[in-house]
């Protein structure tokens, strides 16, 4: 594989538009959604999961926790991984690796304290690939050595290209401190059209810390999500 393949890859990302006064769908501000640390689940094991009840999230109670904006929730991205929605989960089972596992999922809502939002699963794939190029993506430098983590990520193309087809639509990078999962854009197309209200897909090209890629490529990550008609 001679081509770059960086951009054929996008990952999910939180859909906040918050700062983006009149855009589409900035009616909603979507509940940001964290992993409840009370659970002991190695999830850098490289083994599969095997959590012994479904696992707990939280919604930031800071967000909106109603009962319709959850409704309208298909996907939420939390920490490099998504939760989904059982419609998503459907679609991407015929692109998802041997190592996927789909886990029933439950979010803490702040309505109550018994409240819970139950219709998640929250994709693991827990075999990972070194399919980074480390020559040509940016390391986070901390007092001039690199901190774990990208400012930027591009991919290998013979790293790439030596994966079976079958584990090529989903890929856990093994990114040092960053991890997350990206998709090949066949695949986000598919996620798309089965509807990610709550989450944005981002091309990995853009990818920064902290967020950054919204505030500098809000344009085109509109465009490639439905959110703007490309100009």
């Amino acid at each position: 594989m001679a081509e770059d393949p960086t951009n054929d890859y996008v990952f999910l990302a939180p859909d906040d538009r918050s700062d983006v006064p009149g855009a589409a769908g900035n009616e909603i501000s979507w509940p940001y959604i964290r992993k409840d640390d009370t659970q002991d689940i190695d999830w850098w094991s490289g083994e599969p999961a095997t959590p012994g009840k479904p696992i707990d999230f939280s919604a930031d109670p800071n967000y909106p926790n109603d009962e319709t904006t959850f409704r309208a929730m298909q996907a939420a991205a939390v920490g490099g991984f998504p939760l989904l929605r059982p419609s998503l989960v459907r679609a991407l089972r015929p692109y998802a690796p041997a190592s996927a596992q789909f886990i029933p999922s439950y979010v803490k809502t702040a309505r109550g304290p018994y409240d819970w939002d139950e219709d998640w699963f929250y994709l693991n794939v827990w075999k990972m690939h070194d399919v980074i190029d480390r020559d040509r993506s940016e390391p986070t430098m901390l007092d001039g050595e690199p901190f774990g983590t990208w400012d930027s990520i591009r991919l290998d193309a013979d790293a790439i290209g030596a994966l079976p087809p079958q584990e090529r639509g989903i890929i856990r990078l093994t990114a040092d401190d960053d991890d997350l999962l990206i998709y090949q854009r066949d695949v986000a197309n598919v996620m798309l059209d089965h509807g990610i209200a709550g989450a944005l897909l981002v091309p990995l090209m853009f990818y920064a810390p902290a967020m950054r890629y919204l505030r500098d490529h809000r344009a085109e990550i509109d465009v490639l999500n439905g959110l703007a008609e490309n100009p």
